[in-house]
């Protein structure tokens, strides 16, 4: 048992390892198509600004983590907050980002018209070019389904530096793996060694009984050499 428990515990080690690295893989990919990554038909989205604020039961408030299922579009109504492709104005241009913001009007078929709890105008009422359209199939990714408010300080911390937190956590993975690689090192050179100790010791043994057979062997050839005297 005590041979089987540190490989066991290494592979383990090794599968998250492996499955960590694909989900952020799987994670950037969706980071760089505009989507959101669903696990199990649940996804999670992180709030960086106070556009959602406000007194309904499921607004939220700057540095939430929202839980969005992946509820069918044409299951949607007028009030799901919901979670969409969208576009940002920045002075460099319009940039694709992901949005959740509340459904204000509209229906499945023609499309809807969103706005922040926050906001004064709709998505869909701005003057800047990066203005949304009706929010249809093809932008939708999600709907709120709960949301998580204690770990604001934590949320603030991956929103500020989600650039540095991928890396930071490949590399953590990288070094608990490196861990288990040399516990399960040392534990391969100890059984090696003891095994080696243990043929030694036979061989010993062995060997000290041979002398002994070889010895009485000896003896008796003495006795009978003396009896036929």
């Amino acid at each position: 048992m005590r041979k089987i428990l540190p490989i066991v515990i290494t592979t383990i080690a090794m599968l998250i390892f492996v499955v960590s690295i694909g989900i952020m893989f799987m994670a950037t990919i969706a980071q760089r198509n505009n989507n959101l990554l669903y696990l199990f038909d649940t996804s999670f989205s992180l709030i960086p600004s106070n556009s959602m604020v406000g007194d309904n039961p499921d607004s939220l408030d700057q540095y939430d983590m929202a839980i969005i299922r992946n509820k069918a579009f044409e299951d949607l109504e007028v009030n799901d907050v919901i979670v969409f492709k969208s576009r940002l104005s920045t002075v460099n241009g319009c940039v694709n980002v992901l949005k959740i913001h509340r459904i204000v009007d509209g229906t499945p078929e023609l499309g809807f018209i969103t706005r922040g709890d926050n906001n004064e105008k709709d998505d869909q009422d701005q003057t800047n070019s990066c203005a949304d359209g009706l929010i249809t199939e093809n932008e939708y990714q999600g709907a709120l389904s709960s949301k998580i408010t204690f770990l604001k300080p934590l949320v603030k911390i991956l929103v500020e530096s989600r650039n540095i937190i991928f890396p930071i956590v490949v590399v953590v993975l990288l070094i608990i793996l490196c861990f288990e690689l040399i516990h399960l090192f040392k534990e391969f050179n100890q059984e090696k060694k003891k095994k080696l100790e243990e043929e030694h010791e036979k061989f010993k043994n062995e060997l000290e009984k041979q002398k002994v057979e070889e010895y009485e062997r000896i003896k008796q050839e003495e006795i009978s050499k003396l009896k036929n005297k």
